[in-house]
């Protein structure tokens, strides 16, 4: 989480839908303040009734895709090192869906109502729509370089592999207004 009393925001990170690169920008731009663990999820111990409460959120068809990568590949986290995606699913959907990279976005949060919610996918012109912003940065920058050392997320999916995913994350389809594949 990331707060600013001057600027009376609040930004509640969502794993794997770009927390890095908000950290990153609301602190180098925006005086932001760090609170709790990493994706703290708890209300903060001040009233942020007036202040602008906002997350952000992915596909989560990418947002899968993210997490076998951020686990297996560069982590190697559950001895899954050499574990492809289409085994991954499977696997951490039935072992560990409360796994913070893969649980659902809107479950996560529950205890937020938010003023806005940052589509990744739109972050260039959502970011733009905060009430603080201020014309910096004059481009997002985007922390993690091997994201493109993947293919498109859409490649690594088949029938059964979208369904799964899909069932999965069925509210944040539907809360975040993503279109399901399956």
């Amino acid at each position: 989480m990331i707060y600013n009393h001057l600027l009376r925001y609040t930004f509640v990170s969502m794993p794997k839908s770009g927390t890095h690169m908000f950290y990153l920008v609301l602190q180098d731009y925006y005086d932001g303040e760090r609170y709790g663990k990493y994706h703290h999820i708890h209300l903060p111990p001040f009233d942020i009734g007036n202040y602008h409460v906002f997350t952000s959120c992915r596909n989560p068809y990418d947002r899968m895709v993210g997490a076998w990568w951020s686990t297996c590949i560069i982590q190697k986290r559950f001895s899954c090192g050499s574990i492809k995606f289409d085994e991954f699913v499977p696997w951490i959907l039935e072992h560990r869906p409360y796994y913070p990279a893969v649980r659902v976005q809107s479950k996560h949060v529950k205890n937020f109502t938010f003023d806005s919610i940052i589509h990744l996918e739109n972050l260039a012109e959502e970011f733009k729509q905060l009430p603080f912003y201020n014309g910096q940065p004059t481009a997002i920058p985007y922390v993690h370089s091997f994201t493109n050392k993947r293919k498109p997320w859409l490649e690594y999916y088949d029938k059964k592999l979208l369904r799964l995913v899909g069932n999965h994350y069925a509210d944040d389809f539907k809360i975040y207004d993503y279109e399901r594949l399956d």
